[in-house]
């Protein structure tokens, strides 16, 4: 494996733990077979440097969300990614952002 493989799965185990961390993530990977809704927020607040990520390089980000799920659940489910309109300005990092500025 390479290390931008190793990369991936890492990446993947950790939006992973996002998401099992997440009680309301977690119980709805469970119950049902929706698409998945997550807050930019919520997500932003657990890990930062995924988050900037999520920004910087979303159609990656967004597969291992995916594949993520589909690991956890068996079932492959679109991921969606709610709130990101409530960002601070662009000249602020994500890891600079704060339950205190959402919605600013």
């Amino acid at each position: 494996m390479d290390k931008m493989e190793l990369n991936i799965i890492e990446k993947i185990k950790q939006l992973q733990n996002f998401m099992e961390s997440n009680e309301r993530l977690n119980h709805i990977i469970k119950i049902t077979n929706k698409p998945i809704n997550i807050d930019f927020m919520d997500f932003a607040e657990y890990d930062s440097d995924l988050a900037t990520e999520l920004l910087e390089i979303p159609s990656e980000t967004l597969q291992a969300f995916e594949k993520a799920v589909e690991i956890m659940d068996g079932l492959p489910r679109k991921v969606h990614i709610m709130n990101l309109e409530k960002i601070p300005s662009s000249c602020i990092r994500v890891r600079d952002v704060r339950v205190k500025d959402y919605g600013k």
